[in-house]
């Protein structure tokens, strides 16, 4: 594919191996995001 610029993204559901169990993993900053009750002192941006 030319002209495409996305950057790559990594998947967030990946096994540690071809054998592993599935884990979802968030970076902790989407977390307010998500759920934003959870942590009420936390400041939005």
């Amino acid at each position: 594919m030319t002209g495409d610029t996305k950057p790559y993204i990594q998947p967030y559901i990946k096994p540690d191996s071809h054998r592993g169990e599935l884990s979802f993993g968030l970076p902790l900053a989407a977390l307010r995001f998500l759920f934003p009750k959870l942590w009420p002192e936390v400041e939005q941006e």
